[in-house]
């Protein structure tokens, strides 16, 4: 009776491929475990951070948006006060063209012309100057009240001189201020406060 044996031949690569697989799974548990300990990490961390990176970007755009708005403010309020200054020399000089030249007169010129509705900050008749001048322009230096230096005036101009308008934002504290131009008005003379029956007052 014959027995048969049966030899099991085993391929070479089985080592290798048991072997690769013994790594990939080493790797797939190295990384699951990576994983696992950045997810504790970041749970952990995240929101601290996340708070600081939004407290630091609030911070800086605020910044910013508040120099826009301020600088806004600042520009539409500088117009307007350069519109009341030349509005203020206008009416100065409208008031002066009829008014007597007597130094009282002038002095009511002045007050007469200021805006009471709108008052300037810091505004006072010392910053408007009244000045008479002549056929050529000069300022007339002699007394006015004397007819031939009155008959020599010609015109009369109005003056805004030596205004600061101080600056409304946070740098104010360090003192910048804006000088005025010296918003001026021309006018012919008119009456100068002389009429057929005497002399008007302002």
């Amino acid at each position: 009776m014959m027995i048969k044996s049966h030899c099991h031949h085993r391929s070479p690569y089985a080592g290798q491929s048991t072997q690769r697989a013994l790594k990939i799974s080493s790797l797939k548990t190295g990384a699951l475990n990576i994983g696992a300990l950045n997810k504790s990490r970041i749970k952990k961390s995240g929101p601290q951070t996340q708070a600081g990176n939004t407290l630091v970007e609030f911070t800086i755009i605020s910044a910013l948006f508040f120099i826009l708005l301020f600088g806004i403010i600042e520009f539409g309020r500088l117009l307007f006060t350069w519109h009341l200054l030349n509005e203020t020399s206008r009416r100065a000089a409208r008031i002066a063209v009829v008014c007597q030249v007597s130094t009282t007169e002038q002095q009511d010129a002045k007050i007469a012309s200021l805006i009471g509705s709108v008052p300037l900050p810091n505004f006072s008749v010392d910053n408007l100057d009244v000045r008479y001048l002549d056929k050529t322009g000069t300022p007339i230096t002699a007394d006015l009240m004397a007819s031939a230096t009155f008959n020599q005036i010609e015109f009369i101009e109005a003056r805004i001189i030596n205004y600061q308008l101080q600056l409304m934002i946070p740098l104010s504290p360090l003192g910048l201020t804006f000088t005025a131009p010296a918003f001026s008005t021309l006018m012919p003379r008119e009456s100068l406060g002389v009429t057929r029956t005497g002399f008007t007052d302002c």
